[in-house]
């Protein structure tokens, strides 16, 4: 299990070397492309974090991808996550990265999931509510899953708010379920109860040792 904390030691050393640099844009689009280039492809991501693969094979193999050749901070950033086994924390990282960026802008990402897609008007509709309630810009987008049935799924930053028929019959079965138990004559007394160019070297990157 990875450590979050960690993970937003490293993602805050990152971004506030990139922002002192004037390079943070291009830092966050680099991290984007690594993050997605190794972890896309289940081989290339059990290579990078493959504890009897060397750092020097894993640093060559990065090299020969030529992702971080403009963003020489970067480079120095993996290079320290390799050198301490801790590639696997990249993915997240990103994600912090981008939430840390966000929120830097007053920006909300939300994403709205349907079983049919929404038409402008709902859109329209519902981002004004979610700028009306958050107080901030908002960034909405709509992705389609039939089978949700109806109602909707919203993910606000890393908040999830299920008003989906799938979600309500299942919360109506377990209901049902811890009645039927609460109804065996014990009387519920107790079962009921049962949320961004740097140096290039590793020292450059200001992340934690």
């Amino acid at each position: 299990m990875l450590d979050k904390s960690l993970a937003d030691r490293y993602s805050r050393a990152l971004y506030e070397t990139a922002e002192g640099q004037k390079i943070l844009s291009g830092v966050l689009d680099a991290v984007a492309s690594v993050s997605g280039t190794i972890f896309s492809d289940t081989a290339l991501g059990k290579f990078f974090c493959h504890p009897a693969i060397t750092a020097a094979e894993k640093k060559k193999a990065l090299e020969g991808l030529a992702l971080t050749t403009e963003v020489p901070l970067l480079a120095g950033f993996l290079a320290i996550l390799i050198d301490s086994k801790r590639m696997n924390y990249l993915p997240l990282i990103h994600e912090r990265l981008t939430a840390m960026y966000n929120q830097s802008r007053n920006l909300l990402i939300a994403k709205a999931v349907t079983a049919v897609p929404m038409d402008d008007a709902e859109l329209r509709n519902l981002k004004e509510k979610l700028v009306s309630a958050s107080g901030k810009s908002v960034d909405l987008v709509n992705e389609v899953d039939p089978s949700l049935i109806g109602g909707v799924r919203l993910t606000l930053g890393d908040k999830v708010i299920d008003a989906t028929v799938v979600h309500r019959l299942r919360e109506l079965r377990v209901s049902m379920g811890g009645s039927a138990h609460g109804g065996s004559g014990h009387g519920g007394s107790g079962h009921g109860g049962s949320g961004h160019a740097g140096s290039g070297n590793a020292g450059s990157s200001g992340a934690p040792e």
